[in-house]
């Protein structure tokens, strides 16, 4: 790994780059994009508490069957306050109220439905995946790198970043002046 974020591979001739945290971001959002994967929910140990502006408030109220549909249970607490109880596995419990406050603005931006769980799972996906500077084990590093490199992905984050490139040995060996 170099400067916690970059994975580093060599095969055969080439130097494979991988920036970990936006492959592992494309891998949790085809796995929750698959019409056939059941969304793991979980229960919060603490319920969280967001406090809303009241337009805020009232996009919350109609499109709660969208949030549910994604394993987020919200109920009214108070005026403009809500709670969210469950939450995707995926999401991890860390962070639920700014996952939350930002798919409220993809709601105000308009989005259609069908765009809007897209973006959400987009959202989910971003959240979850390991972090430059986090820490990777080894198995974490193999699992990852295996499949990017199987193939039958797209090498862009959800959001279009590239995360994979290749340098060739030549090309090395061009820029050291060694050919």
């Amino acid at each position: 790994v170099l400067f916690n974020t970059y994975i580093l591979v060599e095969d055969d001739d080439k130097l494979i780059l991988i920036d970990f945290h936006a492959a592992h971001e494309r891998i949790l959002y085809d796995k929750l994009n698959t019409a056939d994967t059941e969304m793991e929910i979980q229960e919060l140990l603490f319920p969280v508490s967001i406090e809303l502006s009241i337009d805020e408030f009232m996009l919350v109220k109609e499109n709660l069957e969208i949030f549910n549909e994604i394993g987020f249970e919200i109920e009214e607490f108070s005026d403009y306050t809500v709670i969210v109880r469950t939450s995707p596995v995926i999401a991890g419990g860390e962070k639920i109220d700014e996952l939350i406050k930002n798919m409220i603005d993809n709601i105000k931006d308009g989005i259609k439905s069908n765009d809007l769980r897209e973006r959400f799972y987009s959202l989910v996906a971003c959240h979850s995946a390991k972090r430059a500077g986090d820490s990777l084990s080894r198995s974490d590093m193999e699992s990852l790198t295996r499949t990017v490199l199987n193939g039958g992905i797209d090498l862009r984050c959800p959001h279009g970043r590239p995360f994979f490139f290749t340098i060739k040995q030549n090309d090395l060996e061009r820029m050291f002046k060694r050919i």
